[in-house]
């Protein structure tokens, strides 16, 4: 069954690109080309780098005190799972996080699946705040209902993002009363990670902890913008913070559809190919710098993953023959 449905959901992701590829006038999309300068890439390329930093803060705030893994070993850790991401099917790349922290940091494999867990609970949110943020650029030319709305989904974000480690404890004590019964139930064994989440991730100063891991996770994201930034103004779309900030959010939010997708193709050029066309630009426009864009984008993140992990490899590699 879960076969069928991966063959499924690659057909889809595979479809999304082939319609995003067969519309696009690649005329245009060649004179696009001609924009594109090495700046701009190579500052997103340091910004990359530089922002990897965020990630290590983030779990190095989510372990245990007992657990303190070495800062260039973690960050070689989340530079190769972000090059498993670029490389593999939608998060196929989390799947092995836990075996990339657990060969090289020694952190058990439970540990790094359930920091994994909160992590992404933490991005899930920050995203939809800052996909909010964004969508206030419309805020004039929206109905005032919508406005509303718009400002009551940003309260919510920001109350649950404040009380994260409040609503876990809440979630995991009234799913664990509820399922107690049958222990054997993925409803239960859920519970009881919840639970480990707060209890062994967050033993901690809860508050301190959370503040931290909050601030990283935001960090990340802001590095993810300003990379987006440079790369779309690089073709003078003069492109502000708060429309970047939409695109990005678009973008991501698209990544989360459960469609299996190599290395993001399909579902990231079909975001930003909407997000374009949301803000005013014309259809075919906006294919072309979708396309150019992404391609740009993956290519930094997949060629700067692979020069540091070689560059890790060679200095280690060096260190170690230096040892006596």
């Amino acid at each position: 069954m879960f076969k069928h449905i991966h063959n499924f959901t690659l057909v889809i992701s595979f479809l999304f690109l082939a319609i995003i590829l067969y519309s696009a006038d690649w005329a245009l999309i060649l004179k696009k080309g001609d924009l594109v300068t090495a700046t701009p890439i190579l500052a997103s390329a340091l910004v990359y780098i530089i922002f990897q930093i965020t990630k290590v803060i983030r779990f190095a705030a989510i372990f245990p005190k007992h657990i303190t893994p070495d800062f260039w070993t973690l960050y070689y850790v989340m530079t190769k799972h972000a090059y498993y991401l670029s490389i593999l099917p939608a998060r196929l790349g989390d799947v092995y996080f836990s075996t990339l922290l657990n060969q090289h940091t020694g952190v058990p494999h439970r540990l790094g699946n359930l920091s994994l867990f909160l992590a992404r609970i933490y991005d899930i949110l920050v995203l939809c705040t800052l996909t909010l943020i964004g969508i206030f650029y419309f805020g004039a030319t929206l109905p005032i209902l919508l406005n509303v709305l718009i400002v009551c989904l940003f309260i919510i974000c920001v109350f649950l993002i404040l009380n994260l480690v409040r609503i876990l404890t809440l979630i995991g004590n009234l799913l664990q009363k509820r399922f107690a019964p049958r222990p054997e139930s993925l409803i239960n064994r859920l519970a009881i990670n919840i639970d480990l989440i707060v209890k062994e991730i967050c033993d901690k100063n809860k508050i301190k902890t959370h503040a931290i891991i909050l601030v990283a996770t935001s960090l990340n994201w802001l590095g993810s913008i300003i990379m987006f930034w440079l790369i779309l103004n690089m073709f003078s779309l003069e492109l502000g913070i708060l429309q970047v900030t939409f695109v990005v959010g678009i973008v991501n939010l698209f990544s989360l559809m459960p469609i299996q997708t190599i290395g993001g193709f399909g579902l990231r050029e079909a975001g930003l190919f909407s997000a374009l066309t949301l803000l005013g630009f014309a259809y075919e426009e906006s294919i072309s710098y979708a396309i150019v864009a992404r391609l740009i984008l993956y290519l930094i993140q997949l060629i700067t993953s692979i020069v540091v992990m070689l560059l890790y490899n060679v200095l280690t590699k060096i260190n170690l023959e230096a040892t006596p």
